[in-house]
């Protein structure tokens, strides 16, 4: 099945480096599209933890043709089951964003979900906060009780995009974000989980013609695995309140999402998502993202190459704000050492 997590636990004072090459081809684009029709991104993704005693630091930045900024930033202290973190992290938002990173490799798919696309590269959601961040277990017998709090601030709606908090060039209007996610695992330190998490984030929104967006992301998840199949569901739901000159005072979205895994040998796996959103036309929030992926049928198949190399090849049909259009993507990943 896929790799999990790299955790500062698994490296202790390790540096990793996750370097990727990625290769997008769309077909069947709308007249005037404003994507391209083939797209080629080069990534190195650092990531370097470090667990001494009660002190704990991770760090990870990514360089691709998307984003160039510290990604996360977060100094720790550990106190018996529970971790207190200062700094920038990601948003503890459902499953994925928790679980997988910016490196490539650690993600059976090329492609993040259509709503857990990161901020860089046109996400609707806040998918970084700069804060404190406090994550930790309680074992209930057998199975674990994993619970997640932080409380910092958001991004702002400024530019074209969500601008998350950038520790090292802290422009913008930073207002409240927090977060709490809970997830329980029937078996402790297993793949197994499911949970909920709930997010409270006031945004900036200058940019669509309103002062404030107060945003609710209420969301539930479902992670399962067996010796070769996999099943991961989440699904979102997103309340918009518009505050400061909004024509439309609310707004409600559901987004939703499902991808099944096969692992037909130890280096073969194939898998597939379907993802849907739906109440989302004509909503002022999201009529923002104009690239946000709101529909998407996707099939691939990864394959283990030697050396923590792999190549993936994934087949999808995808519907934007202005398009719907077929695209292949073959991507390379690796992680060293």
């Amino acid at each position: 099945m896929a790799p999990q997590i790299v955790s500062a636990d698994a490296f202790p004072g390790d540096l990793l480096l996750f370097p990727e090459l990625t290769s997008l081809h769309r077909f069947d684009l709308q007249d005037g599209s404003s994507l391209k029709n083939y797209w080629i991104n080069p990534g190195l993704n650092l990531f370097y933890g470090l667990d001494q005693g009660r002190f704990r630091f991770l760090l990870e930045w990514l360089v691709d043709r998307s984003a160039q900024e510290v990604q996360r930033l977060q100094l720790g202290w550990r106190w018996q089951d529970t971790t207190f973190w200062v700094g920038r992290f990601h948003n503890p938002i459902g499953y994925w964003n928790i679980h997988f990173h910016h490196g490539a490799y650690m993600m059976t798919s090329i492609t993040r979900p259509g709503v857990m696309t990161y901020e860089t590269s046109g996400g609707p959601l806040p998918m970084h906060v700069t804060g404190l961040y406090v994550e930790g277990v309680r074992e209930l017998g057998d199975s674990s009780l994993y619970y997640v709090l932080n409380a910092g601030v958001g991004p702002d709606l400024e530019k074209k995009r969500l601008d998350a908090f950038d520790v090292l060039d802290p422009e913008g209007t930073r207002l409240p974000a927090v977060t709490l996610r809970l997830g329980y695992q029937p078996v402790s330190f297993g793949s197994d989980e499911i949970g909920f998490s709930f997010s409270y984030t006031e945004i900036s929104g200058r940019r669509i013609g309103v002062d404030r967006i107060n945003q609710i992301v209420a969301g539930v998840f479902a992670n399962w695995r067996s010796e070769n199949l996999g099943f991961l569901g989440e699904a979102f739901y997103i309340h918009n309140d518009f505050t400061g000159g909004a024509s439309e005072p609310e707004s409600d979205v559901l987004n939703l999402y499902g991808q099944a895994e096969w692992r037909v040998a130890d280096d073969l796996t194939l898998y597939s998502r379907i993802e849907g959103t739906f109440n989302d036309n004509g909503d002022l929030y999201f009529d923002h993202f104009r690239n946000f992926v709101r529909d998407r049928y996707m099939g691939g198949v990864r394959y283990e190459l030697p050396y923590k190399m792999a190549l993936k090849l994934e087949l999808s049909r995808e519907h934007t704000r202005d398009d719907a259009f077929g695209q292949v993507g073959l991507q390379w990943s690796a992680v060293f050492p």
